[in-house]
Order: C-alpha cells, then sequence, then structure tokens
C-alpha cells in the first residue's frame, strides 16, 4: 500500500510540474507549423532547446506539440493575440 501511495504521490507531482501543448509563435500567436515525414526530429529539436525546456516534441497535426514543458511555457493559444487576426 505504501509503494502505491508513493507511486500516485510522485504521478501527481509529475503532472504539477510539466505542462504539454503546442509550441506558439509569439509575433504571430500561430502554432509552430510542421510537415508529417521531417517534422517529428525538428519539433523534438525545438521542444527540447534552451528555449522551450520540454522533454519531448513531434509533428501532430501539422504542428509541433511538445510534452514536459515548465508551467510557465508559452502554448496555443496565447491571451489576447489570436493567430492571423
Amino acid at each position: 500500500m505504501k509503494t502505491f501511495v508513493l507511486a500516485l504521490c510522485l504521478v501527481l507531482i509529475g503532472m504539477v510540474y510539466a505542462k504539454d501543448g503546442y509550441l506558439v509563435s509569439k509575433h504571430t500567436g500561430c502554432k509552430l507549423g510542421c510537415s508529417p515525414k521531417i517534422g517529428d526530429r525538428y519539433c523534438h529539436i525545438e521542444c527540447t532547446s534552451m528555449n522551450h525546456k520540454g522533454d519531448e516534441g513531434y509533428c501532430y497535426w501539422l504542428a509541433c506539440y511538445c510534452k514536459g514543458m515548465p508551467e510557465n511555457a508559452e502554448v496555443y493559444p496565447l491571451p489576447n493575440k489570436s493567430c492571423g487576426k
């Protein structure tokens, strides 16, 4: 039982300190695009860069999706900034 409670606590701590979402351009407010064939490598590099500090990234629905970013990371949609408007 103690092992279960400890595992549950570790999972909850991981959920609190990790953020998932689409990378966003601060200039346009749009998602950072990618292509399905080569996008996974590109997105992984972008997501794990020093700018975003994510754990992993991949191309999903023609946009870069990141997992494990810090809570203060900006992801799509940005407040007060709509894409293309």
